[in-house]
């Protein structure tokens, strides 16, 4: 466990059938909160990697999700596929590019 709790986002899509079992290893970790189909807040000791390995546990092929903690500003996923791997690493942490900005009026 990490020192301090963390607020922690979890979106999956869950098409195996294990959604029962996917909410009670969700549920094992901390409080959570279901915001929308598929959308739970978690509020927990754990880290973004081991929130991810305990839920991956519970899935089957095709099954895939995403770990946002909000507090720690980390990122953990399951199952994407190789292209989104590479996406994610480009976008994640990148430098913003500055934009002109149009003249004044």
């Amino acid at each position: 466990k990490d020192s301090e709790a963390a607020n922690i986002f979890v979106h999956a899509e869950i098409f195996s059938g294990a959604t029962m079992e996917f909410i009670s290893a969700l549920e094992s970790l901390g409080r959570i909160c279901d915001m929308a189909p598929g959308l739970w807040l978690l509020r927990t000791e754990h880290s973004a990697g081991v929130v991810r390995n305990t839920l991956s546990q519970t899935l089957e092929r095709g099954d895939r999700f995403v770990v946002i903690d909000a507090t720690r500003d980390r990122l953990a996923w399951f199952n994407l596929g190789p292209e989104t791997d590479v996406r994610i690493s480009h976008v994640w942490n990148a430098a913003i590019a500055m934009r002109e900005q149009a003249p004044a009026r």
